[in-house]
């Protein structure tokens, strides 16, 4: 019966009584050569531009059967390399230039490993498929260096952000941007309001908070609040300056004027010195027929005196004076 290869490492199994004078090499072989290859065997693969198969042979040297595959070359673009179908763990270090990653499957086409360029990976087939060798690591220390080409973010619950982005760590971590930022929209537990100097209002109610924001209102009762245009302040309000403006209403208890002349008309008042009438004059009093009660009214009709009152004690008695030659008539 012939010798048969063995199903993963391919070593040379003798059948019984197989290879008298020569089984001592071959014993040799598999165990100090191929055996150790698969244990700890190391060899440098010059990839070229294109995908790659390890090579795989029985009974002798190859590729496939080393522990450690160092892979050169120069690609162009990411390769593939693909193993025999068979149970396998390799360390594999992606030393290629050109910045591309190298992949690496079975023969069978099923799940596959991507090496980083310029990283060392630990990875396992069970035949079929290829899988990374580290997915968890109990009672690690890093002290140093950075750690890179994970192929999942590393989970809060495993001391990592679980993102990709700044944005998402900090979301994750409910921490929110430092300086200015609009990841704060809501404070919420705090034991004491926050200070005017930390952009708050040092009040838990909207009239403290507005009292705190305001100048300090002590001695200023009554007063109002005006702006410069950068600062507001307190002030009187002083109907001598531009505090006021405009006229006061007759309905509010002014003249509606700024000129005495337009606020006596408003009023409908008589001026006090020196005026011009013109329609009916009454006077307040007792009425005895047609004339008011008065001691002496004189009522001087010249030109340049329109009306001049006298009142002296005596009868009730008008008296016109300087009466114009032209036609004239009292009504």
């Amino acid at each position: 019966m012939a010798s048969s290869p063995s199903p993963i490492l391919r070593l040379e199994l003798m059948a019984t009584g197989e290879n008298p004078n020569t089984w001592g090499v071959i014993t040799n072989t598999n165990l100090g050569t191929l055996l150790e290859q698969a244990i700890a065997g190391a060899v440098t693969i010059a990839l070229p531009d294109s995908n790659y198969t390890l090579t795989n042979i029985n009974y002798t040297s190859d590729q496939a059967r080393n522990m450690i595959l160092l892979l050169t070359g120069t690609l162009t673009q990411a390769r593939t390399i693909t193993a025999p179908a068979v149970s396998k763990f390799y360390v594999i270090k992606n030393s290629t230039t050109g910045g591309n990653i190298v992949t690496i499957q079975t023969a069978s086409a099923g799940l596959s490993v991507n090496i980083p360029n310029g990283k060392t990976s630990l990875v396992y087939s069970d035949g079929t498929n290829f899988y990374n060798a580290l997915t968890s690591i109990q009672d690690a220390q890093i002290t140093g260096g950075t750690i890179g080409a994970l192929s999942a973010p590393l989970a809060v619950l495993d001391g990592g952000t679980g993102a990709t982005t700044a944005a998402s760590a900090r979301a994750n971590l409910q921490a929110a941007q430092s300086g200015i930022n609009s990841d704060i929209n809501a404070l919420t537990g705090l034991t004491t309001p926050l200070a005017i100097t930390s952009g708050g209002t040092g009040a838990t109610n909207a009239g403290a908070a507005r009292n705190n924001l305001l100048p300090t209102q002590t001695g200023n009762n009554g007063k109002f609040l005006t702006t410069d245009g950068s600062n507001v302040a307190w002030d009187a309000v002083d109907i001598s300056t531009a505090d006021v403006t405009g006229v006061l209403p007759v309905v509010n208890g002014g003249t509606g004027a700024s000129i005495a002349a337009t606020a006596l008309s408003n009023l409908g008042g008589a001026p006090t010195a020196s005026p011009t009438f013109t329609g009916t004059i009454t006077t307040n009093g007792v009425v005895r027929g047609n004339v008011t009660a008065v001691s002496v009214l004189n009522i001087d009709c010249s030109q340049g005196n329109y009306f001049t009152k006298t009142i002296t004690t005596g009868t009730n008695t008008f008296t016109f004076g300087s009466v114009p030659s032209q036609a004239f008539s009292f009504v």
